[in-house]
């Protein structure tokens, strides 16, 4: 599987890619599926590579402690320019921050200096939780195994 491109979180004006995918509302009256006529000038460039195996890239921000969905692009539209807030939302926010440390071609797998985790429980959030990388072991056995996955 190819490293795949990143949901953008937005925090205090700072973007981060996430290393997760949030669900987002397909049925809702926030976003609708595009018809194919419109669908074709997406389709050109990442939203229909490898690198983009759900066909869109959605745009979230944490503010006030509350998580926030602000637009998607790709397969989808979002019907207007309002945040939604999303309380349909459960889980952990993962992004990584400071250099990389191990490039892994696998989804999220890659290894940062940094990792943060923000749990969240019906949009809000519940928590904030740094893990420094920097001393943790890697087996290197897991990820020769994900390289020679790869190549079959």
């Amino acid at each position: 599987m190819t490293s795949q491109v990143r949901e953008i979180l937005i925090i205090k004006g700072q973007k981060h890619g996430l290393s997760c995918l949030p669900d987002i509302p397909v049925d809702t009256e926030y976003i609708e599926k595009l018809v194919p006529e419109e669908g074709k000038k997406f389709f050109s460039g990442i939203y229909d590579s490898t690198a983009c195996w759900r066909k869109y890239i959605g745009t979230w921000e944490i503010k006030d402690d509350k998580f926030y969905f602000l637009d998607i692009k790709g397969l989808y539209r979002k019907r207007n320019k309002d945040p939604v807030f999303a309380d349909w939302y459960s889980g952990t926010l993962k992004y990584p921050q400071g250099k990389l440390l191990k490039s892994v071609n696998l989804a999220f797998a890659s290894v940062y200096e940094e990792e943060v985790n923000i749990s969240i429980k019906s949009g809000i959030v519940q928590s904030t939780e740094i893990i420094d990388n920097r001393n943790r072991y890697f087996d290197e056995w897991t990820f020769r195994f994900w390289d020679r996955w790869q190549l079959q």
